[in-house]
């Protein structure tokens, strides 16, 4: 990847946390357009995507890259909030308990997991998945932002 990519990675996902949706997916695609990192740019772009309600748009271009993402634990999580926000719940959790095979400490992967079950009614499952964050709070606590999050989300379940 050269430096320019990185560049436009980097503006391209402040667009998207500053709200800008519509102008991060236009970076996104010149990103991937402009680069050799699709795996990245393309888990970058399903964000806005997933924010502007084009979910299936998202399906799309993850399946472009699906022969990089198979063994990527972003991407199988990636593609199950997708799957979820269109009502393919089964297809969702399978693709989570994929990414929690990858990696079995996806704090994502593993809180969607637990509301997909939820949602398809098997509450001892998602009892179970919840139960992770609670034994892994017991041992260490995480230090980035975003786990946290995870974390607070999966014991308030």
């Amino acid at each position: 990847m050269c430096i320019r990519d990185r560049v436009s990675l980097q503006e391209a996902r402040q667009l998207y946390v500053e709200g800008y949706y519509q102008a991060a997916v236009e970076a996104y695609e010149a990103a991937l357009t402009a680069g050799d990192n699709r795996l990245g740019a393309t888990l970058g772009l399903v964000r806005p995507l997933e924010q502007l309600g084009r979910y299936q748009q998202a399906l799309e271009r993850l399946a472009a890259v699906e022969q990089q993402g198979r063994s990527v634990a972003d991407w199988h999580e990636a593609r199950a909030r997708m799957l979820k926000h269109l009502g393919r719940y089964h297809q969702a959790i399978a693709h989570c308990r994929t990414a929690l095979r990858l990696d079995p400490d996806h704090f994502a992967a593993r809180y969607l997991l637990g509301t997909l079950l939820e949602t398809v009614g098997k509450k001892p499952e998602a009892i179970a998945a919840y139960k992770w964050f609670n034994d892994l709070l017991a041992e260490r606590l995480p230090e980035e932002a975003s786990k946290l999050v995870y974390a607070g989300q999966g014991l308030y379940r």
